[in-house]
């Protein structure tokens, strides 16, 4: 759109491969003095980084105020962005670009100001577009856009029928709803900075903005007026940087989308826009490679049944070329036989893609940023979007110094490293983690640097501050346990004196009883990292009398879900005491068990879990077990806590019944002696406790159940003989055959 024959208005779609092309092609034809690009003036120091040889696409640049690192804004950049062909060829032949939006300082400070979460750079009304959309017979206004603008070619006359369209709908919708003050004060200074740059140059203009502020800036608007709503604006100091971004981050369902749906297919549309070869060929040839590798039988045939069917489909439809729809239907019925499951696949992989820029070493960045990546290298560790599993082993020393560098980065909230106790090895000397990078780990590093200027001391930073703020034994126990693996001797000690201080305040036996197995899984793993540990081991020697102390007054007189709660801690503390493995205090712990064991108060279930202990341990055996479960079972107690008893006894215990005949009689005299209207309610406590078992251990149990009941069916049998009878039974059949 010519705006006084001078200003040439090229309303484009941010990230769209048609506007790129269009923009190129007008770019060409104006042959302007100076280029107006929609973003903020701090965007300018930055812009050159775009061309370095190290510099790979997509990437973002982030804007946030230096006081407030939070604070901050994004502006993603891709190879078929319109903004960046634009300063590709203003760079090409050696004219001056300019920035022209509300600057950072004063956009930034504003949304803060009043509590609103900033939003991504590509600020535009996507519903309005519907009403375009619609009116052409489109459901979805993204294939609207597609089909008139990013799969064609245009000249300058594209950019005139899309301002005589948004005007056309900014009218219709200004009309019911007012923008947002935002925008109006955003438009207003776009119109201020046009006025001065038409004072400055003589020559043309080439204003490059989102389709939708066009209609604003071709606007008579007064002076006076857009300096009353720019008048008196927040403003706060603005650094800038570079960060990598994803294709996956460009999309409309990502935190920071610009606004696409499908990056993969507008990355095609630039790149092969020129080919020789038809945009339906080549893409659907990526689409065959794909599903081969996926083991799907795709055969030359095929794709180029495929090909004829997406154009046959596109030309039906009055289109220029096939868009999505016609593939995915062309893909469906040829590759796949009329199943679409792979659909998600390719959509995933090549619809959105999963490429990841690079940010140059050298470009502009904060000091904690750069100490990453210098880790990373150090390390021979790579960021990448698809998820990595990395198995370490401890005795290397590469492999400790990446634990450390992980579990720093937890510590830090950086979600790089994710470790993965399901597949980690049984011993200490294994660690499994999963690696997958996430552009906004790029912002959360810009975050923590609040802490430090390297990661070590911004882990040590951020970890003081939590010490401070948190008096709760379960996460100061955690964080021990990530410090220790962080090796981070300074805060460890801060920890262990916070630890050693709540512990000598609080007396409550359930804390003390969570944090016995922690403080012991510390002190094993201290070892093995050959970190100073004696703290954690006399705060154990200190814990547990205590918690020996205590623990018999806690086990009676309680309800079912506090006696699961408290069978469960103190089976974990037997764990935790027996890997201690100091004899003093082993003593001390299965004193306690036998004292409680010999308490007729005590509730059920834990009576039969401390039984089973204690017979793990050879503190009593099967026959001394068996007569104390004889005892609960005999009668004068109640069904309910008769079936709790065996649950603590057996559950995850199934040897003992297969082993120990004495047990296994007494628990099937038990259960056969219930009637059966009292068996189906005490049929949950019993499935919770036969449940637990091993497959293998219910297949012996079946088996020996089988044998008795043959044995005792030959026994019954034995019996019911009469020996006498039969003779004289004999005596007469012999008659009757005739039988001497």
């Amino acid at each position: 759109m010519i705006l006084d024959d001078r200003v040439y208005l090229l309303g484009i779609r941010h990230h769209g491969p048609g506007s790129a092309i269009s923009v190129n092609n007008a770019l060409a034809e104006i042959q302007p003095e100076v280029i107006l690009l929609e973003g903020p003036p701090e965007l300018e120091p930055i812009l050159d980084w775009l061309s370095h040889e190290e510099m790979t696409l997509p990437v973002a640049a982030l804007l946030y105020d230096k006081k407030e690192v939070a604070h901050s804004v994004l502006y993603p950049f891709a190879d078929y962005s319109p903004e960046l062909q634009a300063i590709r060829y203003a760079k090409s032949v050696n004219i001056p670009v300019q920035m022209f939006d509300l600057p950072a300082a004063h956009s930034i400070a504003q949304k803060f100001a009043e509590d609103e979460t900033p939003q991504a750079a590509d600020i535009r009304c996507e519903e309005p577009i519907h009403l375009l959309a619609n009116a052409a017979g489109f459901e979805d206004s993204e294939a609207w856009w597609n089909f008139v603008v990013e799969q064609r070619e245009n000249d300058l006359a594209i950019f005139v029928a899309i301002a005589e369209a948004m005007t056309a709908v900014r009218e219709a919708v200004e009309a019911d709803q007012p923008e947002s003050q935002e925008t109006y004060v955003r438009e207003a200074w776009m119109r201020k900075i046009l006025r001065q740059t038409l004072n400055q140059y003589e020559g043309s203009i080439a204003v490059i903005c989102g389709a939708w502020h066009v209609p604003a800036l071709m606007k008579k608007v007064k002076v006076t007026q857009d300096n009353a709503l720019i008048k008196g604006l927040a403003k706060c100091a603005i650094q800038s940087t570079w960060i990598p971004w994803t294709n996956e981050r460009l999309t409309f369902r990502s935190g920071y989308g610009a606004g696409i749906n499908y990056p993969g297919w507008y990355e095609h549309i630039w790149h092969y826009s020129h080919h020789n070869q038809s945009l339906s060929e080549i893409w659907l040839a990526k689409v065959a490679h794909l599903l081969r590798e996926e083991g799907v039988d795709v055969s030359t045939a095929s794709l180029i049944e495929a090909v004829r069917l997406a154009d046959t489909l596109a030309t039906i439809r009055g289109f220029q070329a096939p868009a999505i729809e016609e593939f995915n239907e062309a893909i469906t019925t040829t590759f796949c036989f009329g199943d679409d499951i792979y659909l998600k696949l390719i959509r995933k992989k090549l619809l959105i893609g999963n490429r990841i820029g690079k940010v140059p070493l050298d470009a502009p960045k904060m000091a904690l940023q750069q100490d990453f990546e210098q880790q990373l290298k150090m390390l021979r560790l790579k960021v990448s979007t698809d998820e990595k599993e990395l198995l370490l082993d401890l005795r290397k020393e590469l492999h400790v110094k990446r634990s450390i560098f992980f579990h720093r980065l937890k510590l830090l909230g950086l979600k790089f490293a994710i470790k993965n106790p399901a597949i980690s090895g049984k011993g200490t000397f294994k660690e499994a983690w999963k690696l997958k990078w996430e552009p906004e780990f790029a912002i959360d590093i810009v975050n923590a640097s609040t802490f430090g200027n390297s990661i070590l001391s911004a882990a040590t930073q951020k970890t003081i501050q939590a010490l401070e703020s948190h008096q709760n034994i379960d996460y100061i126990i955690d964080l021990l346990t990530d410090l220790l693996f962080a090796e981070l001797p300074s805060v460890i000690q801060k920890a262990m004196l916070t630890l050693q201080e709540i512990v000598a305040v609080n007396a409550e036996l359930q804390s003390l009883m969570v944090a016995l197995p922690g403080l012991v899984e510390i002190s094993r793993y201290g070892n093995v990292r050959n970190t100073e540990i004696e703290q954690v081991n006399h705060l154990v020697r200190n814990i547990l009398p205590r918690i020996c102390h205590r623990l018999p007054s806690a086990c009676y007189a309680i309800d079912e879900e506090a006696a699961k709660d408290m069978a469960s801690q103190i089976e974990h503390c037997d764990g935790a005491t027996n890997t201690f493995a100091q004899a003093e205090l082993l003593a001390l712990w299965q004193s306690t068990l036998s004292q409680l064991l010999d308490n007729p108060k005590i509730q059920g279930l834990i009576g039969g879990k401390i039984c089973r202990l204690l017979i793990d341990h050879q503190v009593i055996t099967a026959e001394e077990a068996a007569i104390r479960l004889s005892y609960e079972l005999s009668q004068g107690n109640e069904v309910e806590h008769e079936a709790n008893w065996i649950q603590g006894l057996l559950e995850g215990a199934g040897l003992l019944l297969i082993h120990h005949d004495r047990l296994w009689m007494l628990v099937d005299e038990w259960l056969r002696g219930i009637q059966a209207e009292r068996f189906l309610e005490l049929l949950p406590i019993l499935r919770r406790a036969f449940s637990s078992f091993e497959s293998g251990e219910i297949k012996q149990l079946l088996s020996k159940s089988s044998s008795q009941q043959s044995q005792q069916a030959k026994v019954n049998m034995e019996q019911a003989f009469n020996a006498e009878r039969a003779e004289m039974a004999l005596v007469r059949v012999s008659e009757l055959l005739g039988i001497r």
